[in-house]
């Protein structure tokens, strides 16, 4: 996997008019499809967002008993941080039908 040092180097290439000119074409290419597989892992290991337990109640329109049996019998994860409990947004979606939404 690229690490930070390789993409920030890589640019560094990239960016010199003198590098660009001496490098052959398939080179360039091949530092781009790295680059861009770079930046898609990323985004692939950006952290999921959490809703807390009141807007997952409010969007499922459910008490907060209710909406902790229903998370434990469907095997969705609860999460504390700190005192207050949080839920995968995109479990909540699926709990509530709307599984393709982003």
């Amino acid at each position: 996997m690229l690490t930070q040092h390789h993409l920030d180097t890589t640019k560094a290439l990239l960016g010199s008019a003198v590098a660009m000119a001496q490098m052959s074409k398939e080179d360039s290419q091949e530092i781009l499809g790295l680059l861009q597989s770079g930046i898609k892992n990323t985004k692939s290991n950006a952290p999921e967002e959490l809703w807390r337990t009141v807007e997952s109640c409010k969007f499922l329109k459910c008490s907060k008993p209710t909406l902790i049996d229903q998370a434990k019998k469907k095997g969705l994860q609860i999460i504390r941080v700190g005192s207050t409990l949080r839920f995968k947004k995109s479990e909540i979606l699926k709990l509530g039908g709307l599984s393709n939404v982003n």
